[in-house]
């Protein structure tokens, strides 16, 4: 099984959407856990099949991110990503990817992968959301 997570906006129907998608294409759900940070939703999934499962939610535009990934909620506003970088920098922590996954009228939702993870969640645990 390949695990995965999924941030998307919340919504009324979102897992039925996203259930019947992935099992329309025969890809089977082995284990889900869903939780909803503000306006967003965190869905992370066991699948048996990995690449088919990103290829299919990639064409319904949902926002992967990989497993290894910190996923942080920050104000969008000037400077808010140059803080969250001095952060883990501060504390020696390189970032090796970062990517905007979801944008909202006040806040955006944040992957970063570091060379020191588990450092990164310490760091950031007060805008953490996975």
């Amino acid at each position: 099984m390949h695990h995965l997570t999924i941030v998307a906006e919340d919504r009324t129907g979102l897992l039925v959407e996203l259930s019947a998608l992935l099992g329309n294409n025969g890809i089977n759900i082995a284990d889900i856990q869903a939780k909803v940070h503000g306006a967003d939703a965190i869905i992370q999934l066991d699948v048996d099949r990995h690449e088919d499962t990103l290829r299919v939610l990639a064409e319904e535009e949902f926002h992967v991110v990989a497993d290894d990934s910190v996923l942080v909620r920050i104000a969008d506003q000037p400077g808010a990503l140059a803080n969250l970088a001095k952060r883990l920098a501060d504390e020696k922590i390189d970032i090796r990817a970062i990517r905007v996954v979801q944008r909202h009228a006040n806040f955006s939702v944040i992957s970063v992968n570091c060379d020191k993870n588990d450092a990164a969640r310490d760091v950031l645990r007060d805008v953490l959301l996975r």
